[in-house]
């Protein structure tokens, strides 16, 4: 493998929160554009919902972890 280019570890949280908040973003555009008919405060509630989804895969990944160290992996 070439010394510059370094593996780096997949890290789901910034997965899930980047898809997340793509899609709370594309959702925006389409309803300024007047595609989407959706209110402004089922926009803003999603945005929480985006963080707790993504808290809830950090805690799973943090979970995942912990019982591959105790069982000798990475």
């Amino acid at each position: 493998m070439n010394d510059t280019a370094h593996r780096r570890r997949f890290e789901p949280v910034r997965f899930v929160l980047g898809l997340g908040l793509l899609a709370l973003a594309v959702c925006h555009l389409l309803r300024e554009r007047g595609e989407l008919d959706v209110s402004a405060l089922a926009l803003a509630l999603l945005l929480p919902g985006v963080l707790l989804a993504a808290l809830c895969v950090a805690g799973v990944q943090q979970l995942v972890r912990g019982v591959r160290r105790r069982k000798g992996g990475r």
